[in-house]
């Protein structure tokens, strides 16, 4: 769940975290994150700036709004999402989105300068949460523009939905510096031959291809409203069934990942 944006260190050792800026050579991020864009869809007025459509009712949202460190994550960001998911269960909500008010970035991962024992810590936390994810009878859909990387991209396979624009991207880093990323997921979704190019390489994954790799699905406006319109028992069967397979290999991946990794990042500055 590294911040492994790009594969540029950066310079400035007090810098929120060492990877600034989001550089890729197909058109990805800048090296600033800008406020997300209002969609317009005809007639309808514009959404709130950083909200790309009004949440319907029955639902909720998780909004990721830390510009300066690109919503890169640590003890309070998980704290937060789990304050989300206690609100969202406690009021039956049918679904909470997930999603960021930055243009360029989804989730960005670890913050780098947290000491390594923390960053471990929050690491097998942030597990902790995608196993409760799984578990909660509220459906999670990842609304994701722009880039998801490490624990971003994680959060992506632990919800039930995840949409994308076309600007969006994944990267699964993780083990160029100690950590199986991923894999939990990807196999059951993309099958072993491209879970293991996406986990090994840590290469990005653009939206085009997360989508034909069933990843992702394009984004659509009314999903959210859909999803709340659905018989709420139906729901929580659906979602048994679709997460069966995925408690047992996340459970491998986190024991594996808590009892070999120190939260070491030094693979990042070879």
């Amino acid at each position: 769940m590294v911040n492994h944006v790009s594969g540029r260190r950066n310079p400035d050792r007090g810098a929120p975290f060492s990877i600034l800026d989001l550089v890729d050579g197909r058109g990805g991020a800048g090296t600033t994150s800008k406020p997300r864009r209002r969609r317009r869809t005809g007639p309808r007025s514009a959404p709130d700036p950083g909200v790309r459509t009004p949440i319907p009712d029955g639902c909720a949202e998780f909004l990721m709004s830390d510009e300066r460190r690109r919503n890169a994550v640590d003890d309070a960001f998980v704290v937060r999402l789990n304050e989300a998911i206690d609100r969202a269960e406690e009021r039956h909500d049918a679904a909470l989105v997930i999603r960021s008010s930055l243009e360029k970035v989804f989730c960005s991962g670890a913050d780098l300068t947290l000491p390594d024992a923390e960053r471990a810590v929050v690491s097998d936390r942030l597990y902790a949460t995608y196993q409760r994810m799984l578990e909660s009878p509220v459906i999670f859909v990842a609304d994701v523009a722009g880039a998801a990387v490490g624990g971003g991209a994680q959060l992506c396979l632990a919800g039930d939905v995840c949409m994308v624009t076309p600007d969006a991207w994944f990267r699964f880093a993780g083990a160029g510096h100690g950590l199986a990323v991923g894999a939990w997921a990807l196999v059951s979704i993309a099958g072993r031959h491209a879970a293991a190019d996406m986990c090994l390489t840590m290469r990005r994954v653009d939206a085009p291809e997360a989508i034909r790799s069933g990843i992702a699905t394009p984004w659509r406006e009314e999903l959210l409203a859909e999803i709340a319109g659905t018989d709420a028992a139906a729901r929580q069967r659906l979602k048994q069934l679709l997460t069966a397979g995925l408690h047992e290999p996340l459970e491998r991946e986190r024991t594996g990942n808590r009892e070999n990794w120190t939260g070491s990042i030094e693979g990042l500055r070879r």
